[in-house]
Formats: structure tokens, sequence, C-alpha cells
């Protein structure tokens, strides 16, 4: 059966998302083919062989076990079509429709790439991968491979024929390669710009599709763009802080009239970077305070050398009248310099919550989780009751219950031994533990309050 014929039986077996994977090795930050073949199955169980046309009955048991497939094929050569063509047909039609989801990972050499193929692939996801083993990458990069600093790069012949494609993810390319795929972003609906800190906002003109957007920093020219041209409404939006020394504010990346991203329409909004400026947050959830409806914050005020009874303003969230999902993110660390008295976000958290706009709600709009990492909490279970905070917030739970469809603690705890390492607890055992605290044991015995892991 044909490599084209394959992918019109997986489309009727509904497995559309296949992932294209353009792996290998990277110099100066540039993408490389190498020689590998590699099964990896639920990112648990590696199984690799010299040959995609392995022994069928092996290839069928370990296929059949799985929800889902990654097949990563790196073969540089003109024969790729056939043997992938050889490897699904040995997987037989049995196998297929029993799949929630396949994945196919290629390294594609030459132009065995066809139209028809590309049609199917709606996700497109690129990696570097750093090698293994003592040989340095430049080593690897040598004229058996194709870099993608060349304007040969097979890559650059795929994505033409890439006609349906939605969605795509970005990790650590070279300039070159980001040039390229800057032509891809009017096409999709969600972007994924990963690490890449200083692209150009002005990257973003044009793209009427882009509904969700992740983006850790950019570069703002706030005097490129017409104020009355046409701008890109997102829906859901993320925001981290890239290691720009400098620390711009990264709010006029959203901020009209010269953005070309319009966030006042958006649904979905998660800021999830320690080191993100009050200031920042203020003034981006100002932009989209009408329409917001889920927000992802992260409160870690020991990351800005700030101790909590001294703490800078809060984030305000007064303006945000229809907010259903908060989601309020912080840790808790041991430090050798403060106590905890004075060294957790306890007390920050309660008074970001105060912010709340509660005498607009109505009653069970909220939807409120709180994420707590404990690291190094040495006697962490005589300690973590007595905390400085809990009081203030469940003294404000209490007041506004009203308010709350549910309230969710999610907790996780870890010490450092060497690296950073989970520590288990029994959910029945941390339940006991957290009753210690008066507030927070009225609050689960009225059944307002739910603990959880994360």
């Amino acid at each position: 059966m044909s490599l084209d014929n394959q992918f019109a039986r997986m489309s009727t077996c509904q497995t559309r998302q296949i992932v294209t994977k353009i792996g290998g090795t990277f110099s100066a930050l540039q993408l490389c083919f190498s020689s590998c073949c590699l099964f990896q199955l639920n990112d648990y169980y590696q199984w690799k062989t010299g040959s995609v046309t392995a022994d069928a009955t092996s290839i069928r048991a370990i296929w059949h076990l799985c929800d889902e497939v990654y097949l990563t094929v790196g073969v540089v050569g003109a024969d790729l079509k056939t043997r992938v063509a050889q490897t699904l047909d040995r997987v037989g039609d049995v196998y297929l429709p029993a799949l929630a989801q396949i994945m196919l990972f290629w390294v594609i050499a030459n132009d065995c790439f066809s139209e028809i193929v590309g049609s199917y692939i709606e996700n497109l996801t690129i990696t570097v991968e750093v090698p293994t083993g003592r040989r340095k990458p430049f080593e690897l990069a040598t004229s058996t491979h194709k870099s993608s600093s060349s304007d040969s790069f097979p890559l650059y012949k795929i994505v033409p024929r890439l006609t349906n494609l939605k969605r795509a993810y970005w990790s650590v390319l070279d300039d070159r390669t980001k040039s390229f795929f800057v032509g891809l972003f009017p096409l999709l609906r969600k972007l994924d710009l990963f690490l890449l800190v200083f692209l150009p906002v002005s990257v973003f003109s044009g793209c009427a599709s882009l509904e969700e957007l992740h983006v850790w920093g950019a570069e703002t020219d706030l005097n490129y763009l017409p104020a009355n041209a046409d701008k890109v409404k997102i829906r859901a939006l993320e925001v981290g802080y890239g290691p720009d020394p400098s620390r711009k504010p990264i709010a006029p990346l959203f901020s009209p009239p010269h953005s070309p991203l319009d966030i006042s329409h958006l649904r979905n909004l998660k800021l999830t970077d320690a080191l993100l400026p009050v200031s920042d947050v203020d003034d981006i959830l100002k932009l989209c305070s009408n329409n917001l409806q889920e927000l992802d914050l992260f409160l870690a005020l020991h990351a800005k050398n700030v101790r909590p009874l001294s703490f800078e303003k809060t984030p305000n969230l007064g303006l945000l009248h229809n907010l259903c999902f908060l989601i309020l993110r912080s840790t808790i660390e041991s430090h050798p310099l403060f106590t905890l008295e004075e060294h957790n976000d306890l007390l920050y958290v309660a008074s970001t919550l105060k912010t709340l706009p509660f005498d607009n709600f109505h009653c069970k709009q909220l939807q409120l989780t709180l994420q707590i990492e404990f690291i190094d909490l040495h006697n962490f279970e005589n300690i973590v009751t007595s905390l400085s905070g809990w009081s203030d917030l469940t003294a404000l739970l209490e007041e506004n219950g009203i308010y709350f469809e549910s309230i969710k603690i999610m907790f996780r705890r870890a010490e450092y031994n060497e690296k950073l390492v989970l520590i288990p607890i029994l959910l029945t055992a941390m339940e006991d533990i957290m009753d210690r605290n008066e507030g927070l044991k009225r609050l689960r015995e009225k059944g307002m309050l739910l603990y959880e892991y994360f």
C-alpha cells in the first residue's frame, strides 16, 4: 500500500493529528539531520531498532498496547517513503482503529513529502535535540547533515505543502528558520513562541486567524503600525517574561493604538512568571477586563526579594466582573535569611483575593484554585498550618463564600537532595494535618474546601 493511501486510511480512522518533527543535532542553534529510528511509547518505554522494517510481530505487540504512538524515522535517503509505508503495512488495519491518536514524527530527506500527505497535517512541532555522548554538536554537523541555515534545507520545501496547518510550536531555532516561519503566522490559530524572547511584535500583523498565543517576551516597536491597521483579536493568551536583562515592560506588546494584538476580547489569560512586575500585570488586566473569564496567575513574592510584611501593592483584580475561573500559584520555601513567618506568600495571596469585585459577582460565580508548592519545609506537619496568612485567607473565603462555586487547594511537597525530589503523602493524611487549622477545618466541614495534589 502506498504511503499516501496509508494516510488516507488513517484519516478515515480519525487519527488526523500527525506531527512533523525536524530533529537531530544542532550547531550554533542550527537544525541538522541525524540517523536514528525510535518507537517511543507514552514517554515510558523506548524500543530501538536499526531498521524501520523490523519484525512485524514485535511491532504489532508493542503498537497494540498503546493509546498514543510516537514514531521517529531518521533515515537520510530517497527510500524513506518506501520504508515508512512498509512499517505502516506491518501494523495492519486491525490495529489502527484502536489508537486514540497517532503522531508520526518525520525527519524528512529530499523530496519524498507529497502534497497529499501534507494535507493531513494540522499540527507542526519543531524541536532541537541535544546529542548524547562525547561528540560535540559541531562535530556531527558534517557534510552528511543538512543544516537549517541553508536555503536547501528540506524543511523549507515541506512547509508549503502543509495546506491545512493550524498550529505550530517553537523551540530553539536559528535566525534563518525564524525568518522562514514568520510566513506561517497568518495561517495559524494557535502559536507557541517559547524562548523566542526577541521576536519583533510586528510579525503578528496580519495574523487574522490567530486566536491563542503563548509569548515569553518580544521586542516592541510602537511606531511601526498605523493606528487604523487591522488588529489580531486574541482569545487565549499566556505571557511569561524573557531573560532580557533590561526587564522591559511586556504590557506595551498588547497596548493600543500601535500594537497589532487586540486582547480586549480575551477569555483566558495565564501569567506564570514570578518576576512579572505588578504594574505589568495590572496594565494587562486593564486591557482585557471586560470579557476575561479565566485567569491563571503566579504569585511568588519571595522571588522578588521583598518581605511579605512590606510587600509592594498586589495585583488588582477589581475590574474582572466576569471572572469564572481563578488559579493562583505560589511557592513557600525555607530560606536561610528569613523565617517562614516573614518568607511565605499566603498574606500576599489573601491580599490579592481581597481585590476581587465580590459586590459585582453573582451567587456561585467563581471557581477558585490555590496551587501551593512547599519546598524544604522541615517539620512540615507542625509548621504548615501555623504559617501567617491562613487566618486572613480563611476569613476572606468564609465571608464571601456565597460567591464561590468551589474552592480547591492543591499541594505539592518537595525537598532538595542534590536535586528537587517530591515527597509523597496520602491525601487523607494531608487533610488531617490541615484540619489542625480551625479556619481550614471549618471550610472543609462545610463542604466549601477540597484538597488535591498536583
